[in-house]
């Protein structure tokens, strides 16, 4: 079956180059999908074998066929504009409309293709793997980063929507470059990272913000931090305890990550300790309940795990009225007191 599956970029690319996929883009829904079967755990459970999928995709232009394809569809996306009745003004209204027009549904039905597509960049760049890294970001940092600005935003509310799906991988991968992938990080801040993504931030859905606090959040640097004004980084009740259910979620896996909300625990504790380090969010982390999870997180079987939680404390210590909290915690100085001993 692997055989075939890396048989489908090159069939799938001609078929783009010859204008037919937009007619038919539903029929290659099944060759798509294809793509991403080696790259979820239920189906490929070893790691080494997910990346030995993702490298062999990569390096028979799966990315290639990613951008081409994109650029197919955004094509068909702006020329169709002008014909809907009555205007549209947002893109994401106008994603929302072509699903709703049988006419026009190629479009999302190709969406969707590409969503498949992204799964893979998606969960590949979860591996740590330096040179799928380095081309991944190469290939697809600028262009993640434009296409949320310039044609997916604002985001539909519809979780199964393909709109919907194509921004949360968008953001996903991009999450997962800037955690493994550091030297991307001073070119996506000149690139205006932050700005781009935290324009959702403001989106209905809650993943959907968090993903994009818990991205943008990697792109800071002291200057920023020493900024309390940035609305983008000051969170609310509701994302910290988000926040805080994902990471309790992916706490009680034997793997340590969560299945439904997509991150493990480190991921998820170095993203909430880059929040904290904004002062304003300090005390709001703590009235929402992360000293409990810290302490678990200190009693966790992996050192990476321990070290980001004891991170954590020491940084939500800088708030004064965190401190008398922090020594009342039970286990929480105990737990301190043996990481600084390893």
């Amino acid at each position: 079956m692997y055989n075939k599956i890396m048989n489908i970029s090159s069939i799938a690319l001609s078929t783009i180059r010859h204008g037919q996929v937009f007619n038919t883009a539903s029929f290659f829904h099944f060759y798509f999908s294809l793509l991403t079967r080696g790259m979820y755990r239920s189906h490929n459970i070893h790691k080494h074998n997910r990346e030995l999928v993702v490298t062999t995709l990569i390096n028979n232009g799966a990315m290639h066929l990613l951008t081409t394809y994109w650029g197919a569809i955004i094509q068909e996306f702006e020329a169709q504009r002008s014909v809907i009745t009555p205007k549209v003004n947002s893109n994401g209204e106008l994603w929302s409309r072509y699903g709703e027009l049988p006419h026009k549904r190629y479009i999302i039905e190709s969406l969707q293709n590409c969503y498949y597509l992204m799964v893979v960049f998606w969960n590949g760049s979860d591996i740590k793997n330096h040179v799928n890294l380095k081309k991944m970001y190469d290939n697809l940092g600028r262009f993640l980063l434009e296409n949320l600005e310039k044609y997916l935003h604002p985001v539909s509310d519809v979780p199964n929507h393909p709109h919907f799906k194509i921004v949360k991988s968008f953001l996903g991968t991009l999450h997962n470059l800037f955690n493994k992938y550091g030297e991307c990080i001073d070119e996506m801040r000149a690139l205006r990272g932050i700005e781009i993504l935290s324009q959702y931030r403001n989106s209905g859905n809650v993943l959907i913000q968090v993903k994009s606090v818990l991205a943008s959040a990697y792109l800071l640097q002291d200057q920023d931090k020493e900024n309390q004004d940035n609305a983008v980084f000051e969170l609310g009740e509701k994302d910290m305890k988000f926040m805080i259910t994902a990471l309790e979620d992916a706490m009680k896996s034997e793997n340590y990550h969560s299945k439904t909300y997509g991150y493990n625990v480190e991921e998820l504790i170095t993203g909430i300790n880059n929040i904290a380090a904004i002062d304003c969010n300090k005390g709001r982390l703590v009235d929402a309940g992360i000293l409990p999870v810290y302490v678990r997180g200190m009693k966790a079987l992996e050192p990476g795990i321990q070290k980001e939680a004891a991170n954590g404390v020491w940084v939500l210590a800088f708030e004064e009225k965190n401190t008398k909290k922090i020594i009342e915690q039970p286990d929480l100085m105990n737990g301190m007191y043996i990481h600084c001993l390893l």
